[in-house]
């Protein structure tokens, strides 16, 4: 609807329009130039402001970025499926002290190197304090490390000027999830690897036969809104209320609702008093925020 839409003033103050609109960096030098020409010659400033116009600057279609959010959404979704059966997982292994590491030995003296070849990794109880330390180390850090890259990626392609590159970097951007796999590639030794990849896979206590016989006893519902469940996309859905919750949480963090345009603008800016960023304030900036100045270095027009 731009620019005859209340909604499309940009920051500089002026309508955003086609031919005007330009990316943050060539915009900002544009200013510069514009500004610093006025200081040089401030006895021709109403000529300069006349004949010089430096655009706006502003993101290119809504909707394409919405949709560029919800590929970027599918593409970490699996690391966020991955948490919570960890997390299953500790909660239905017994808790209490068991093996996990079983030498199947094979009857002789000569297993020399072979060893490996008769070694069996179930995943069995576990200590309650074990549990407490993993939930709080492992499973807490991943979820925190997810929710993180959730928030920046969506930040990082609401602001992405051109849809050219917000689609690229909506797939690009997964790539952080996928370091902790990275590391273990790379840092670990083959006997550890060659340990997890014969790590049996984990069969929660329901799936006994007691458990499967009751199952199978019990009689199937073949209603109308059964048929239906089975035919909703639970994890397509779950993507679309992930996304709309990160893309509103972008919305009402950085921009304040106006019913002028009836739309959203951007939030005053201010200047931060320190360049520290400790691991604290990145993964709970709402509890521990940047320090920044008390008046505002820009403001929207």
């Amino acid at each position: 609807d731009c620019p005859s839409s209340p909604s499309c003033t940009g920051p500089g103050g002026t309508l955003v329009d086609g031919p005007r609109l330009y990316d943050f960096k060539s915009w900002s030098t544009r200013n510069f130039m514009k500004d610093s020409l006025k200081r040089l010659f401030p006895e021709r400033e109403s000529e300069i402001d006349e004949e010089i116009d430096p655009g706006e600057y502003g993101a290119e279609s809504r909707i394409c970025r919405w949709i560029a959010c919800f590929i970027f959404m599918l593409s970490i979704q699996e690391e966020l499926i991955l948490i919570w059966r960890m997390a299953c997982m500790l909660y239905d292994i017994p808790t209490q002290s068991e093996s996990w590491i079983e030498f199947k030995h094979p009857g002789d003296d000569l297993v020399g190197d072979n060893w490996l070849e008769y070694v069996d990794v179930t995943v069995a109880g576990m200590p309650l304090r074990w549990k407490i330390i993993n939930g709080i180390f492992i499973l807490g850090a991943k979820f925190m490390l997810w929710k993180l890259t959730a928030e920046v990626g969506i930040t990082f392609l609401m602001e992405t000027q051109t849809i050219s590159d917000c689609i690229v970097n909506s797939v690009a951007l997964s790539f952080v999830l996928h370091m902790d796999e990275l590391i273990l590639m790379t840092l670990t030794s083959g006997k550890i690897t060659s340990c997890l990849e014969k790590c049996n896979q984990y069969s929660p206590a329901e799936t006994t036969s007691v458990a499967w016989q009751s199952r199978i006893e019990k009689p199937i519902d073949n209603s109308f809104f059964a048929n239906i469940q089975l035919g909703i996309p639970w994890e397509l859905m779950a993507s679309l209320l992930l996304c709309a919750f990160f893309i509103r949480d972008y919305y009402t963090t950085h921009c304040d609702w106006t019913w002028d345009g009836w739309w959203y603008y951007s939030k005053p800016l201010f200047v931060p008093t320190t360049t520290a960023y400790p691991l604290w304030r990145a993964f709970l900036p709402d509890i521990f925020p940047v320090p920044s100045q008390s008046t505002s270095s820009w403001t929207m027009p």
